[in-house]
């Protein structure tokens, strides 16, 4: 198994269920679109640290996911991580996110009310 490497910052936040329309286009919530710019050079500064777990590898790469949110409301787990994949992708940690290249796994999560300190933490199962 690889090392954690965090993602904090930020609350992550579904891209399915926060989109908006804007002139007969839908469009990511001013929320996702917020986490998309403030968070990319976090994604990117830790690329390389993920490279060395991800390369190594058999496809598709198992990939476990604990998530620290800044409350106890109720979430779906599949909608929570398609932005961290998403980012992932962006920011070139994955080539892509198709079930070819990678098998998603929910370990958990806890409550940090703390929201610089929310966000996820992942690694290479």
């Amino acid at each position: 198994m690889g090392k954690w490497i965090e993602i904090v910052g930020m609350p992550l936040y579904s891209k399915k269920n926060s989109k908006v329309i804007a002139k007969k286009r839908i469009l990511s919530s001013k929320r996702v679109r917020e986490y998309e710019e403030r968070m990319l050079p976090v994604y990117i500064a830790k690329r390389n640290e993920w490279k060395k777990q991800f390369d190594k590898a058999e496809k598709p790469v198992s990939i476990e996911f604990y998530l620290i949110r800044p409350t106890k409301s109720k979430f779906d787990v599949l909608n929570m991580l398609q932005l961290p994949l998403d980012m992932m992708q962006t920011a070139e940690w994955i080539p892509d996110d198709d079930v070819y290249t990678v098998n998603p796994i929910f370990t958990g999560w806890e409550i940090n009310k703390d929201k610089s300190k929310c966000g996820f933490k992942c690694r290479v199962k």
